[in-house]
């Protein structure tokens, strides 16, 4: 089960320009969970966690998960909890399937919702490289893969026609409240509401309660701190 670059982008392209056959196709290789978390999910994940961090910390953007504490510890808990919500979505999805009538598989949910999630996962690293409209984008990608979702769970899991709408919404809700239960028992205090904005121009509270106008400047004088230091001058 070796990961193939030229399969994941072929994915990663046809799912954002031609969605139904892409799903067709894929759905249609009966694909297991853990072959789809080779060749997408995993690679996209890590993908939207790592660069939208990064990009938001260098741009001054927004950042994903407003976490206190450095880079790294960001990075390790945002990964986690991309890791548990996203497995948390599919065990839901999959489970009120057959609940309402559909057809349950956990591989076929999995692929399923990783499908739907590429635009979600593209518009995130793409937002958090632009600063005032990142948001705005990160937004459209979400509510583009809630559409995504909609028709092609369906699909995946032979929900009936009529129960579509109810296994939708009340696997959203459920999936909600789950991830939420598990971000407070993770995270506990650790989340900061001010934290959680880099745009340029906003202000925010740093760790030390100083006010941070501009994320660039603050970005540039820790730079210029940097390079101080290597030349030995305080």
């Amino acid at each position: 089960m070796a990961f193939d670059i030229k399969k994941t982008i072929d994915l990663v392209i046809g799912g954002l320009t031609s969605p139904a056959e892409t799903w067709d196709s894929y759905l249609g290789e009966n694909p297991t969970w853990q072959r789809t978390l080779v060749v997408l999910t995993a690679p996209l994940l890590l993908a939207n966690v790592i660069l939208s961090l990064l990009l938001s910390r260098i741009m001054g953007t927004m950042s994903p998960v407003g976490l206190s504490g450095g880079w790294l510890s960001a990075l390790v808990l945002s990964l986690v909890m991309a890791c548990i919500g996203f497995a948390v979505a599919a065990m839901v999805f999959n489970f009120l399937a057959g609940v309402f009538g559909g057809k349950a598989d956990f591989s076929r949910a999995f692929a399923a919702l990783s499908l739907a999630a590429i635009p979600a996962w593209i518009a995130g690293i793409v937002g958090s490289a632009i600063p005032w409209v990142g948001g705005l984008i990160a937004l459209a990608g979400g509510i583009l893969t809630l559409v995504f979702l909609y028709r092609i769970v369906p699909l995946a899991l032979d929900v009936p026609d009529n129960k579509r709408v109810l296994h939708f919404i009340a696997s959203l809700v459920v999936a909600l409240i789950i991830n939420i239960v598990v971000a407070n028992l993770l995270l506990g205090g650790r989340i900061h509401p001010e934290a959680s904005r880099y745009d340029v121009g906003q202000s925010s509270v740093d760790d030390s309660g100083g006010v941070v106008t501009d994320a660039l400047a603050r970005n540039h004088a820790r730079y210029r701190g940097f390079e101080a230091s290597l030349q030995g001058r305080p």
